[in-house]
């Protein structure tokens, strides 16, 4: 590198300006790099923490893989619960009664005698199952004047369905285990071997549920019509699985009836085909919007609302809104507890329940009206909610019987949510349509404290079953 060096004072002048320059270009350039990549490296954290802290928004009650270990408290006494009333275990009356008694002393072999009691053991148990096979052979005969051959037309349909070979209860005991005991059908296949060493295959269990369906037709019918006949109705959906496609299950909900159904689709399309377009009565769901365009009056479920609102005070809990979500949350608590207590006194009259509501209602809409425009603070889109909902939130004040929440719908669901986790849903149209039908009618069975078996029998049995359950609801 020397040798090239210039030789005169000169052009080394020149030579070490063309230098400096060539510097100030390169500094100029790693400046502007630099400047790129610090605003580049500033909108990336940015992203960061956004994503952040929507993955934690998102995530506020996860469900875990592995649960937590509860801590070890050690073993303490429990208190016994105290019995209400005089309380008494009757016993059950015998169907028999064993002695047992010396009849020699065991010491010294003196006859004895005398029917002191000392004290009585009571042992219930089930005898061994076997089941009953009966073979109706029918006969056919020749009549020597007219010289027919004469054949006994034999009514079944108080024993079986339609050419089925297992009688009624069998079939109602075998639908029971599928829908209330949630069994698949390999389990109930190998438990009535293992109870009564009885032998049914695979496709004739699954054959018992769809012939049940079938028979039901008519009331599963007349309970959707009882249903919108209801003034109060809970609905709640969940989704469903039919042969590896996704699809939902809807629930409606009264005191007398749950009525299932089955649909793809998530739509308003279905509410208007259960309720009905004529649906007169009280509507009682979540925020999903499915429901909101049906034109009768709504209870929007309270458990759904305070629930945001904790999970609002658990994201934000390391954040400087924490204190004034705190306090939301309390006042808001308080307003739907005051709530509670002017739907149970009972000396209000109509209007001032109405009064009551409006009152309540303009409490509520004050705590939000704050964070309706703010769309950066954490409480924005529950206040938006609450105003777009808030003719619908305390509607519970007028009637003493209606429920503020939803959990009547949330509890019917549940069972057909842990009965999908357990079979993985369904692999037909007709297996859906069943499924739909059974869980209609045994939950509403249950709902109303009636044995499944025994109502299952009558309805495989009775032609007017349908007209008669609706007619004692």
């Amino acid at each position: 590198m020397i040798e090239t060096l210039p030789t005169s004072a000169t052009e080394l002048t020149d030579y070490v300006h063309q230098l400096i320059y060539q510097n100030k270009q390169l500094v100029n350039q790693l400046v502007k790099q630099v400047e790129t990549l610090t605003a580049e490296n500033t909108q990336l954290k940015q992203q960061i923490a956004a994503l952040e802290l929507g993955l934690k928004q998102n995530k506020v009650d996860p469900p875990p893989k592995v649960k937590p270990n509860v801590p070890d408290k050690g073993v303490a006494a429990k208190k016994r619960k105290e019995r209400v009333g005089s309380y008494v275990r009757y016993r059950s009356v015998p169907d028999e009664i064993v002695i047992h008694a010396y009849s020699q002393c065991p010491h010294c072999q003196t006859p004895v005698a005398g029917n002191s009691l000392a004290y009585e053991r009571e042992i219930i148990d089930l005898p061994p199952i076997k089941p009953i096979v009966t073979l109706h052979r029918i006969l056919k005969r020749h009549c020597t004047q007219c010289g027919e051959w004469v054949t006994p037309q034999v009514d079944f349909s108080d024993q079986v369905v339609s050419q089925s070979r297992f009688g009624v209860r069998l079939t109602s005991l075998v639908t029971t285990l599928r829908e209330r005991g949630r069994l698949p059908v390999r389990v109930i296949h190998t438990l009535l071997n293992y109870l009564s060493h009885l032998s049914i295959s695979h496709g004739e269990i699954v054959a018992m549920s769809h012939q049940v369906s079938a028979k039901g037709k008519t009331l599963y019918q007349d309970l959707q019509a009882n249903l919108q006949a209801s003034p109060v109705v809970h609905a709640d959906e969940t989704s469903h699985r039919e042969n590896g496609r996704n699809g939902y299950i809807w629930n409606f909900t009264t005191p007398k009836v749950r009525y299932y159904v089955y649909r793809l689709s998530r739509s308003k399309t279905v509410v208007d085909e259960v309720l009905g377009d004529n649906y007169e009565g009280i509507l009682t769901s979540d925020f999903y919007a499915a429901y909101n365009h049906v034109s009768t009056e709504h209870q929007r479920c309270w458990a759904h609302l305070l629930r945001k609102l904790k999970q609002l005070v658990q994201v934000y809990d390391q954040t400087p809104s924490l204190p004034e979500l705190v306090r939301l949350e309390q006042k808001v608590i308080k307003l739907y507890r005051k709530a509670k207590q002017l739907q149970h006194q009972g000396r209000l009259t109509l209007t001032e329940r109405h009064q009551n509501r409006r009152k309540l209602e303009a409490s509520l809409l004050r705590l939000a009206k704050p964070y309706l425009k703010d769309k950066t603070h954490p409480f924005h889109t529950l206040a938006k909610r609450i105003d777009y909902y808030l003719d619908e939130l305390f509607t519970f004040v007028l009637d003493p019987a209606l429920d503020s929440t939803n959990n009547p719908a949330e509890r019917a669901v549940r069972h057909q949510v842990i009965k999908r986790k357990i079979s993985g849903g369904t692999r037909s149209p007709l297996g859906s349509q069943t499924q739909e039908r059974l869980a209609t009618f045994f939950s509403t069975w249950t709902l109303n404290n009636l044995n499944p078996i025994e109502e299952c029998c009558k309805l495989l049995t009775r032609p007017d079953y349908a007209t008669e359950f609706i007619q004692e609801l």
